[in-house]
């Protein structure tokens, strides 16, 4: 019995020993410019940025990031060049080349409208003769685009969310789809505070789904930092840190 205690000990002590040994290492991340969750323009490099950098601080690891287009870091990351990247969607061909950790955050895609237009939905079929503000090229989920393909959508594409808000102020269109935070942070940098005041968003999202940090199957050290870091990031959600970041971004202080 001594000699099994003894050994349960010993191996609880060299797992402790392994994963702190990281501890004062240092991880670099590939960003890109995805406001208000990443930018080198935002303070700590914007919302999700310094969730990453909190997270792994817990575990004594200190985080280091430069920016590029999104392919260009994906492809930095998947051959080792750099260590991990995060905001993005887990799947099965991505899980080839990539750790995945928890949840980083939802990705939460809402209506946003004026707020003097008494707009409310809960199926898409509430969506006929409503005038939607799309951007070209940009992704809205599967059933948007089931929805559109079908017909069911009035649709007007423009090059940039600015101009649909715009668009939405001066009653041109109805509703834009837009991540939640990624609205926010339009609305608080490219409009004037009256002009802020006119806008909302419906609660309802069209489409949500997690978004993780992903860290290179090429990096030898990443497995013990994946450990580490969903440790920090499950410390961040419980002790009420977590939410306290989204509510700082939210309300502009990152810029």
């Amino acid at each position: 019995m001594k000699t099994t205690t003894k050994l349960f000990i010993g191996i609880i002590i060299y797992l402790n020993f392994c994963i702190n040994s990281f501890g004062g290492e240092t991880i670099r991340i590939a960003g890109e410019e995805w406001r208000p969750f990443s930018s080198k323009d935002l303070k700590y490099y914007g919302l999700m940025n310094r969730i990453i950098t909190e997270s792994f601080a817990i575990g004594n690891v200190k985080v280091e990031y430069d920016f590029f287009p999104g392919a260009r870091a994906l492809h930095f990351v998947k051959y080792g060049d750099w260590d991990a990247t995060g905001g993005w969607t887990p799947s099965d061909e991505r899980a080839k080349d990539y750790y995945f950790s928890e949840t980083l955050f939802e990705e939460i895609l809402v209506f946003f409208h004026l707020k003097a237009n008494p707009f409310n939905w809960k199926t898409w079929n509430d969506l006929k003769g409503i005038e939607i503000g799309t951007v070209y090229k940009s992704y809205y989920g599967k059933e948007f685009e089931k929805a559109e393909k079908e017909g069911k959508l009035i649709i007007q594409k423009v090059p940039s969310d600015t101009l649909n808000f715009r668009k939405i102020i001066h009653k041109r269109i109805a509703i834009v789809p837009k991540n939640l935070d990624a609205g926010l942070d339009l609305l608080q940098t490219e409009f004037k505070p009256e002009e802020r005041e006119l806008i909302t968003y419906h609660p309802l999202p069209l489409d949500k789904g997690p978004l993780v940090l992903m860290f290179s199957k090429k990096v030898a050290k990443n497995r013990k930092m994946l450990i580490l870091f969903n440790q920090g990031l499950r410390q961040l959600k419980k002790n009420g840190r977590y939410d306290q970041l989204f509510k700082e971004s939210r309300s502009g202080d990152y810029i």
